[in-house]
């Protein structure tokens, strides 16, 4: 009908802004303040009032420990997010490549290397989170999303992003989020690879930075399961309208995050992406080395088992691309 039809559209539209653009409402809140203020001495004292009022939510570390965690938000994500993806993009879809054993969640540890991080990676937090990823991995428990730490100090962004579960990456959250879920979601090449990201119309290489094999010391040392995930779509819909590779480099390495930085996706600009078909590949489980004395990884393990988890990546790559949509693509592995 006419009033479903509706409903699925600005249903559609509050999916993506609440995922892709939780930051505007921020904007919104300083412009609204800076404007209606009849002062400077007004701005102020109102920006303390909110500060004061919205301190309470750092309380429990919840960027840490999941304290903010929201399951009716979860559920309305598995609800929505998927359908809403699809009205958007035209296709979205969760592929199971190779075998995987029937095991009780109990039994194995995930870890999921989600990969390119792109831009903004929004859909490491919900694309575990669809039916179709229920349906086809029964036996994985729901997996953590672990993100970078700025995430965690934007107002809004930290807010949605821990609803959907998420949590800091820091190796001591890792570690305990892999224990106490049993599966945990991360993009392993970082913002190192936002640094390379180009995306849009242009753009037929993806790059993936693969110097950082700490996720892979914790799968060799937590007996965990690697999975690679290679995603389609995402990257190429965003792009970052800045592109001033020289100082984004030089702030990612002093201050730990790229800047400038301002993402367009839809007609180039809008903070919301590209209309194109999204694939969500997930690879075979890598088994992995038992650590070494002292329950620590030996270093040729880890290079050994690095090797093999990016022959995967570049598998799934190559398998995938065209039945994707994206058949001009190369990939690109840099390790510097």
């Amino acid at each position: 009908s006419t009033q479903s039809s509706w409903q699925g559209f600005f249903e559609m539209l509050l999916v993506l802004h609440v995922i892709h653009a939780p930051h505007l409402l921020l904007i919104a809140i300083i412009a609204t303040v800076l404007i209606a203020a009849p002062s400077l001495a007004w701005s102020a004292t109102t920006f303390a009032i909110l500060a004061v009022a919205y301190s309470p939510t750092f309380i429990g570390a919840p960027g840490s420990t999941g304290l903010r965690t929201w399951t009716a938000f979860q559920l309305w994500a598995t609800r929505v997010v998927e359908d809403a993806a699809r009205r958007w993009h035209g296709e979205c879809r969760v592929v199971r490549d190779g075998s995987w054993r029937k095991s009780n969640r109990e039994e194995r540890r995930y870890i999921f290397g989600y990969h390119p991080h792109g831009m903004y990676p929004a859909a490491a937090c919900w694309f575990h989170l669809t039916p179709q990823f229920a349906s086809l991995f029964p036996s994985v428990p729901p997996p953590v999303t672990l993100g970078a730490s700025v995430i965690f100090r934007v107002p809004i962004l930290r807010d949605v992003a821990m609803w959907a579960g998420a949590r800091n990456v820091s190796r001591n959250v890792f570690l305990k989020s892999l224990r106490e879920q049993g599966a945990v979601v991360l993009c392993p090449g970082g913002q190192a690879e936002l640094v390379e990201h180009v995306g849009g119309d242009g753009d037929d290489v993806v790059t993936l930075c693969t110097r950082h094999r700490g996720f892979i010391r914790i799968a060799i040392e937590e007996n965990a399961h690697l999975v690679p995930v290679f995603v389609f779509g995402e990257s190429q819909a965003t792009r970052n309208i800045i592109k001033w590779k020289a100082a984004q480099r030089w702030t990612y390495k002093r201050l730990g995050f790229p800047m400038p930085f301002l993402p367009g996706g839809f007609k180039g600009f809008l903070p919301i992406p590209a209309p194109l078909p999204l694939s969500f590949v997930v690879g075979e489980p890598i088994k992995v080395p038992k650590p070494g004395p002292g329950g620590t990884a030996l270093e040729e393990d880890v290079l050994r088992t690095c090797d093999e988890y990016y022959q995967r990546i570049r598998d799934l790559f190559e398998r995938y691309k065209v039945s994707s949509g994206f058949p001009h693509l190369r990939l690109v592995l840099k390790d510097d």
